[in-house]
């Protein structure tokens, strides 16, 4: 299932439409990388400023704590990225879900709910 616009804006904590300026008309790439929480994956969205759009979200099904999730985006096929900053997005997403991971596995979901 592909991602909104709109929702990928929620994850960012951005408006709809400062998330559309943000990515459709900056024309300079940018990404912006959530911590997450508890109950929500960090994501890494990177646009390439030309209205390409590309979300990875820490974990995955098939290859768990050592994988990411490329989520596709709604009416979008494509984002140009520089190989560059691809690999330095993805060093920077292997730390964040290693700190998430860790911190989801100590978090006590039980002192939570009783609060």
């Amino acid at each position: 299932m592909a991602l909104t616009k709109k929702e990928i804006a929620k994850k960012l904590n951005k408006t709809y439409q400062e998330f559309l300026d943000w990515c459709e008309s900056s024309f300079e790439e940018d990404w912006i990388i959530t911590e997450g929480s508890a109950y929500e994956k960090p994501v890494c969205v990177y646009t390439d400023g030309d209205g390409g759009v590309v979300v990875l979200e820490c974990s995955s099904e098939i290859f768990e704590k050592y994988g990411l999730t490329l989520c596709s985006v709604e009416d979008l096929a494509w984002c140009d990225i520089h190989i560059r900053n691809f690999i330095y997005i993805l060093e920077e997403m292997e730390l964040v879900n290693s700190e998430w991971l860790h911190f989801v596995e100590n978090f006590d979901y039980d002192a939570e709910e009783a609060a």
